[in-house]
């Protein structure tokens, strides 16, 4: 996963008990229509994929619904805690109804993570269009994703449950690689680092994200404060050298 590359208002959807909206077009995405595509290691169809591609506009609303009730449950319990039985009942559906269009509840969580993953990558390169060329514009992004996984606890459960499975850990990184090529060709410095270099120390940035955000969340206020500073520091160091970092 991958920072935002320019701060933008958060979207909020009531039905997620005031969580960020992490993407409402959950049944496109099961379909392969949303966002941008991501390249996973994962043979094309295994059993962490979707059962049922959605044709019915009531098909895609169940989708939606699972979906709903999934990022709820994951944010309030994790998703260890959380099984298909009770992602039906938050859903109002029975377990059978849910087994139509997901085989498993790792089937769900690829399939929230790679909507996440879509939603990311759109941001950044919607950044990159709006000429990132700058540290500035970077770290500012740094600052935004830790401050959106504080603000949204779904988003750090769902970190986890993506780690903890071997498959969904290598699509990760898969999508870290890629994001990581596209901001280091933006970023680079007239070639005074090499194309292996750049890439290479924004994949690291990148991955140390989720250590900064885990140990913040365990810290007083105004120490998890002064250690994102720190990290935004050693960030713009590590990747531009004497340049300026903000």
């Amino acid at each position: 996963m991958t920072p935002t590359v320019r701060s933008e208002p958060a979207r909020t959807n009531p039905e997620k008990n005031g969580h960020t909206d992490h993407g409402t077009h959950h049944a496109a995405a099961a379909s392969g229509l949303s966002g941008v595509a991501v390249s996973s290691s994962m043979p094309a169809r295994s059993r962490h994929e979707p059962r049922r591609v959605p044709e019915q506009a009531r098909s895609k609303q169940r989708i939606d619904d699972i979906c709903a009730a999934a990022m709820r449950l994951i944010a309030e319990r994790g998703a260890d805690a959380i099984t298909i039985s009770d992602i039906a009942a938050a859903s109002k559906m029975s377990h059978s109804s849910v087994y139509r269009y997901f085989p498993t509840k790792q089937a769900i969580i690829k399939h929230l993570a790679t909507e996440r993953y879509d939603e990311l990558r759109t941001r950044l390169a919607a950044g990159m269009r709006d000429d990132l060329d700058s540290p500035e514009r970077m770290l500012h992004g740094l600052r935004e994703y830790i401050a959106e996984h504080q603000r949204d606890p779904y988003l750090s459960q769902l970190r986890a449950a993506v780690r903890a499975n071997p498959d969904l850990a290598a699509l990760d990184l898969d999508d870290s690689r890629a994001n990581a090529r596209l901001l280091a060709d933006a970023l680079r410095d007239d070639g005074v680092v090499t194309a292996e270099a750049s890439e290479r120390r924004v994949l690291l940035v990148l991955e140390l994200l989720d250590s900064v955000i885990h140990l913040t969340a365990r810290t007083p206020p105004i120490e998890a404060v002064a250690l994102i500073d720190d990290f935004i520091d050693l960030a713009g160091r590590h990747v531009f050298g004497d340049r300026p970092s903000g």
